[in-house]
């Protein structure tokens, strides 16, 4: 077999892989906010399957290594390959292995968004219900961030309420906020990500993630704000 022709069979495997993938995250984009739903909005189940659809695309990387260990190289040896030749060849291999993994983070960063936009959208709902007072029934105003136990005056009567919020109202806290504040900051994720691959600038551009990601989390619950430059110097500390 001729260098062209096994180069031709390991294209043609490599582009198997990629098309693998690609459909692997068709479903999952549909698959995991359907769990969700019929998990009625418990994010676990679909976090399950998630790490899942992780598993897989991590077995497809390692598919590539190992059949080029296994098969590919010792073909291409035999057709006269060798050196930075053969090393080149081995590279396509690991540069997809590269960019499937670094895409399947970013996948997951907009699926969890996406969950997280239905979660919210779910909160807001539950906190329009009216909230009355108990001592003389006035209907009370929730303060649209009151993701926790909230004591709110009424009006009328002056009493306090006490205002609990549900389940899926404390679920912004504890899961929207990260989920939407990484998706909003998706850019400069990808701009450190690539950073640390190049050796390039990687204090500012953690910098400047955290930042949007802080700042974002901030405008969400913002009981977050009064730390927020705390927050912003403990996580970029590491950097400097």
């Amino acid at each position: 077999m001729s260098a062209a022709d096994v180069n031709a069979r390991w294209a043609a495997f490599l582009a198997k892989i990629q098309t693998a993938y690609t459909d692997l995250m068709a479903e999952a984009a549909v698959g995991c906010l359907a769990v969700l739903d019929a998990s009625e909005l418990d994010p676990i189940p679909m976090s399950n399957a998630w790490n899942g659809i992780r598993a897989e695309v991590f077995a497809l990387t390692e598919r590539i290594a190992t059949t080029w260990r296994e098969k590919v190289e010792a073909t291409f040896e035999a057709a006269g390959v060798e050196g930075a030749e053969l090393h080149a060849f081995e590279m396509k291999g690991r540069e997809l292995a590269d960019r499937l993994r670094f895409a399947l983070e970013l996948a997951e960063i907009e699926i969890y968004g996406d969950a997280a936009d239905v979660l919210l959208a779910a909160a807001r709902a539950e906190m329009a219900v009216t909230f009355c007072c108990t001592q003389c029934g006035a209907k009370l105003p929730v303060p649209e961030s009151a993701f926790r136990s909230v004591h709110v005056v009424c009006e009328f009567c002056r009493s306090v309420n006490t205002f609990e919020p549900g389940t899926r109202v404390r679920m912004v806290e504890h899961f929207c906020a990260h989920h939407l504040s990484q998706r909003a900051a998706l850019a400069e994720w990808s701009a450190w990500q690539r950073a640390e691959r190049m050796g390039a600038d990687v204090p500012a551009a953690t910098h400047a993630y955290w930042s949007k990601y802080l700042h974002r989390r901030a405008a969400l619950v913002p009981d977050y704000a009064k730390d927020l430059e705390k927050d912003l110097a403990a996580r970029t500390r590491l950097t400097r």
